[in-house]
């Protein structure tokens, strides 16, 4: 003999509350197996899944007056395709949230990288391989406010393209060749993607041993601390192995006071 459920019995196997149970069978999206002489509704242990596809659907994104409609139609095809756009946006909400949560860490990573630094302090470390989305910066005589946001919408432009998260902070890259003659002006703009990449417009940089510099001051006094940086090096009798870098730290508690910037400044060596 089969077991019957009354509404209360159903609606605590269901997790929820007999108002639920009871505005289901209203709208007719479930109505009971049975209902007795005296009135009393009664649940089949079957319908218990039913209610749980009714809840998956639901978190979804699919309205109960969608569910209804489609379970009225009885038409498994048109719900089959129901069923995977709902799965596609779900793929991408997940996406999404998982930007998310890389986006957390890495912001994290940098605030505890940065609260403990000795400010002014040049030290070798060992990095890892990073990978930056760049656009190159605007010639010298092209170098003015409205060119610079125009950079930085192209960086924006590219990340949001390829999901690659929030563009800030903005870095910089000096080249080799020009940090050597004493070319302290940034040849490009970067910033740090919450993934790895392929492309056109992305930066490798390379692991190895780094001269670390974190630097406290305006945009302005970065010049004096790549010189500084320089400095460092041919006393110590190090060899310049590759690009300079410069990537702003706690840019979220510093971004109204810019003589509080706060920057890691790091260039591979040997």
């Amino acid at each position: 003999m089969e077991k019957y459920l009354t509404t209360g019995e159903f609606a605590s196997l269901c997790g929820v509350k007999k108002d639920t149970i009871f505005y289901y069978d209203e709208i007719g999206l479930l109505k009971p197996d049975s209902i007795a002489e005296n009135g009393y509704r009664y649940y089949s242990i079957d319908q218990v899944m039913t209610f749980q596809i009714i809840t998956t659907l639901k978190s979804v994104g699919m309205s109960l007056k969608e569910i209804l409609n489609y379970s009225s139609k009885q038409n498994t095809k048109e719900f089959l395709d129901l069923l995977k756009k709902k799965r596609d946006a779900l793929i991408e909400t997940q996406r999404r949230l998982a930007d998310t949560r890389e986006f957390v860490d890495n912001t994290i990573e940098i605030i505890e990288a940065s609260l403990p630094v000795n400010l002014g302090e040049i030290s070798l470390q060992q990095c890892d391989e990073e990978y930056m989305v760049i656009t190159e910066t605007p010639s010298l005589d092209d170098m003015n406010d409205e060119s610079y946001w125009l950079k930085i919408e192209e960086l924006t432009d590219y990340c949001n393209q390829n999901k690659l998260g929030n563009v800030f902070p903005i870095g910089e890259i000096v080249l080799r060749k020009n940090f050597e003659q004493n070319v302290f002006r940034s040849d490009y703009y970067c910033s740090k993607p919450i993934r790895k990449i392929a492309g056109s417009n992305v930066w490798r940089k390379p692991a190895g041993t780094y001269a670390i510099l974190y630097h406290r001051g305006s945009y302005k006094t970065l010049v004096s601390a790549y010189q500084k940086m320089k400095d460092y090096i041919e006393k110590n009798n190090l060899t310049i192995k590759g690009d300079l870098y410069e990537q702003d730290q706690l840019y979220l508690f510093s971004k109204s006071k810019p003589n509080d910037y706060l920057m890691k400044i790091s260039i591979a060596v040997e």
